[in-house]
């Protein structure tokens, strides 16, 4: 049995992960439900529950979280980094890098806010290259703040070797007219596989 404390106002954390490990699982949606229960309150759960999304309205201890599930030989790796922008906009390269990924890795990137013109967004694209970059322009308004996620899915049974890495950047051209001139990196974070 998992077991939490917090003070009120604050966030709890369980004292061990939950594993879920399901013998068999099907492309469908599960939920995982979770009781916290606090002194002084009815924890009680009743036999039967006629609207269980109103019932779980009511009752603040507790959680319900759906989930989807499906089966897949890939394996995706994720990680994000903290663009601020700062008090003057303007446009905005950002990279995504790869070194040494495996043939058939696609990588994807998004903004977690919107603001940016046009949206901060990289579809999934394949890696055809063992040192290989893509990326967008965007214009970025001034004071824009916002997590950058991305993504790599590896094919199926692929094993990236040892040295192989992403690394998100963000940087824009501070050279003479804005041409060839002084690069400027605003921000970057690496992923490497290991």
């Amino acid at each position: 049995m998992f077991s939490l404390a917090a003070d009120p106002g604050s966030i709890g954390v369980i004292n061990e992960p939950f594993i879920w490990q399901p013998a068999n699982i099907d492309n469908d949606v599960y939920c995982l439900i979770a009781q916290v229960p606090s002194p002084g309150y009815d924890n009680s759960i009743p036999e039967r529950i006629e609207n269980f999304n109103t019932w779980v309205a009511g009752h603040g201890g507790i959680a319900w979280r759906t989930i989807s599930i499906n089966n897949s030989t890939s394996v995706r790796f994720t990680g994000h980094m903290l663009y601020e922008q700062g008090a003057e906009g303007g446009p905005v390269e950002f990279i995504i890098a790869c070194k040494n990924l495996p043939a058939g890795t696609k990588v994807s990137f998004s903004g977690g806010a919107p603001g940016t013109m046009p949206p901060l967004f990289l579809p999934p694209t394949n890696v055809d290259g063992p040192n290989f970059f893509v990326g967008m322009q965007c214009r970025v308004p001034a004071n824009y703040v916002s997590r950058i996620y991305y993504n790599i899915d590896l094919p199926p049974d692929a094993i990236p070797p040892p040295d192989a890495g992403v690394s998100m950047q963000a940087w824009y051209n501070a050279g003479p007219e804005k041409g060839i001139g002084r690069i400027v990196v605003l921000s970057n974070n690496t992923l490497y596989f290991k």
